[in-house]
């Protein structure tokens, strides 16, 4: 599995953790879930870049590279 399939699982499971793409969407300051849906749903069409995940990972809380392990 390489580094973007690995974010992917790894989202997706925090996705869930926290109540689902809109919540995650809320936390993550988007308006809406599809650019969220674009990274993580089941037909992605973009994937979560480095910088992506970072900002992702401090606004979740999470550690720093622990959506790449």
């Amino acid at each position: 599995m390489d580094v973007w399939e690995t974010r992917r699982e790894n989202m997706r499971g925090v996705i869930d953790e926290k109540g689902g793409v809109k919540a995650v969407s809320t936390l993550l300051g988007f308006s809406n879930s599809s650019y969220l849906v674009q990274m993580t749903g089941p037909n992605p069409s973009r994937p979560i870049s480095e910088r992506n995940a970072r900002i992702f990972e401090l606004k979740l809380g999470l550690a720093s590279g622990g959506l790449d392990m």
